[in-house]
């Protein structure tokens, strides 16, 4: 977090992420992704958290054994979704159908 404060891209009052053109990647708030999709005629199927918490356990995760694996995936699988952990992730995947 600190590094993005110092990179520019976090306000360091708010801890809101700043996109900006110069970035390979943006920024969102679900409920800023919720604002922009509100305007489309689209059904959201899923919101998912893609990583959680994989990111800072990546060598945990790396040392497991394939049976240890399945049990971290089947975790993750069951709680990508839950609405209070979806803000705790890396990248999102928003999936929506047309109506």
């Amino acid at each position: 977090m600190y590094q993005g404060i110092q990179n520019g891209i976090v306000d360091e009052n708010t801890f809101k992420c700043i996109s900006s053109p110069s970035l390979l990647f943006e920024m969102y708030r679900k409920e800023e992704i919720d604002k922009l999709m509100a305007e489309y005629d689209a059904e959201r199927l899923h919101f998912v958290a893609a990583d959680l918490l994989t990111n800072h356990m990546r060598d945990t995760i790396d040392e497991m054994d394939e049976n240890m694996f399945e049990a971290y995936l089947k975790y993750h699988f069951s709680i990508c979704e839950r609405a209070d952990l979806v803000g705790i992730t890396h990248h999102s995947l928003d999936i929506f159908r047309k109506k």
